[in-house]
Order: structure tokens, then C-alpha cells, then sequence
């Protein structure tokens, strides 16, 4: 049974003043969809292989490595300072991840579908990662994992939640969630689609392609006669047979009788 998450107020996560969630309400409870599997394949590719387990190492690495990324006064006008809070939040980035993704899940009631989205979501982070436009820190860590959440829904369902859905999940006002979605856009150079491999690697899964079945091969039938061509050749070779000039004899000349 999915947690029901604690909505923020005004004072959210990722305003400029943080307010205290509790540790159990972001805690990845959710029980693994298939622990069976083990690889990502051309069949099924984003069921099977996702489960909370997975994703909560992922979501542990790019926790660790925003720690090391540098963070401070930046351009008031570069897409950093969109994304960028002034001070650190309170709650580390894992534990952020889980609690959207518990809200998402209480909002649409899609639990392996959300999951899904947060598997492609985490590619989407590393984009911006290797982009190095927006540097993934302690500091913008929060509004871009938030951001790539959203985009990876929008990109992936029908139907997506709203700018005020995501607000009040995400603990950040809506027009900044929007900014925010622009500014990962921008720094991923508008690149939403992830292929399987992609999302294998993010994973850390093997990506095992599908072959096509390989056709059994017809033996050849065997030889009783002439072949086709052989039989047209003869054929061909008879038509200009009836063409050809009757022969009169010896064309040297006979000698003369001798009486």
C-alpha cells in the first residue's frame, strides 16, 4: 500500500526556507515488481526490470555525486540560478526522489507506471549531468530531479499531471516548476527520447536484444532433369536451328571427267 506523502506549504522543500518532512514519509517502502528479473530486454523493457530497489541505488549514486559538484554564488541569470536554492534542503535527494514519487503515485493511483517514469527520469539526469550546463549539486539537485520527473511523464503518458499537481507535491510554486522544466529542457538540448540501452546503462542492467526468429532453410529440391535454364537454352537453340541454311555440298569445284 502506497505512503500517503506529507503535502508542504507555502515554506516548501524547494523554496528559500525548508521546512522539516519526516524520514518515514519518504522511506522507499514499495515491494519490487519482479525480483526475478534481472535484465532489460526488447520485450519488456521498462516493466519487469524496474523495482524500488533499483532505483533507490540509482537515485544513492547521483546523491553521492552531487555532493562532490561545486555550488555557491552564481549569474542571477544563467539557468543555475532558476534551479539553484540559496539554502541547502533539507532532506537529502534520495530521500526527495521517493517522496515525489509517493505523491505521484497517491495522485494517480499508477504505481508500476510511476515507477517507470522515475527509471527514465534518472536518464534524463545524467544528461544534465554531462551537459555541465547546470551543475548537478547539492543546491539544484532537488529542482532537477522534480523537473526530469515531470518531463519523463509528460514524455511518456497521455496524460500528465498539472503545474499545480506537481507544486504541490514537489513543494516549489508553479511557476518555477515551469522554469525549471525549461531549464532541463534547454540544458538536454531539448532530447527527451531514451533508448533501451540508455536506460540499461542508467540502470546498471544488462540490455539483452531480441533476435528475429531466423528462417529454417528450404532444402533444395533435388535434381531429377535439366534445369529450367538448361530446358530454355535448348529451346532457344531450336528456334534458330529452323533459321539455318541447308547445306548444297562441297563448294570446291569438282575436277573434270576424263573420257
Amino acid at each position: 500500500m502506497p505512503l500517503t506523502p506529507h503535502v508542504p506549504d507555502e515554506s516548501s522543500v524547494m523554496s528559500r526556507t525548508h521546512p522539516t518532512i519526516p524520514a518515514s514519509s519518504v522511506e522507499p517502502t514499495l515491494a519490487p515488481i519482479s525480483p526475478s528479473r534481472s535484465s532489460i530486454d526488447d520485450s519488456c523493457w521498462m516493466t519487469d526490470a524496474v523495482s524500488p530497489e533499483l532505483l533507490n541505488s540509482v537515485f544513492l549514486e547521483l546523491e553521492r555525486s552531487s555532493a562532490g559538484a561545486p555550488s555557491g554564488e552564481c549569474d542571477p541569470h544563467s539557468l543555475t540560478a532558476i534551479v539553484e536554492a540559496v539554502d541547502k534542503p533539507p532532506i537529502d535527494f534520495s530521500e526527495y526522489m521517493w517522496y515525489i514519487i509517493e505523491g505521484m503515485i497517491d495522485v494517480t493511483q499508477k504505481r508500476d507506471e510511476t515507477l517507470r517514469i522515475a527509471a527514465y527520469a534518472t536518464v534524463l539526469i545524467r544528461r544534465v549531468q554531462v551537459s555541465a550546463v547546470i551543475p548537478f549539486s547539492e543546491y539544484t539537485a532537488h529542482r532537477l530531479g522534480l523537473a526530469c520527473l515531470w518531463l519523463s511523464q509528460k514524455f511518456l503518458c497521455d496524460r500528465h499531471l498539472s503545474s499545480e499537481v506537481i507544486s504541490d507535491i514537489g513543494g516549489v510554486d508553479s511557476v518555477d516548476a515551469v522554469a525549471c522544466e525549461r531549464a532541463v529542457l534547454i540544458a538536454i538540448d531539448w532530447s527527451l527520447y531514451v533508448s533501451k540501452e540508455e536506460l540499461a546503462e542508467a540502470l546498471h542492467l544488462p540490455f539483452t536484444p531480441i533476435l528475429p526468429p531466423s528462417r529454417p532453410s528450404t532444402p533444395e529440391p533435388e535434381k531429377t532433369g535439366a534445369s529450367r535454364a538448361q530446358k530454355a537454352a535448348a529451346a532457344v537453340r531450336s528456334f534458330f536451328q529452323r533459321f539455318k541454311p541447308k547445306s548444297s555440298g562441297s563448294l570446291k569445284a569438282k575436277p573434270p571427267t576424263v573420257n
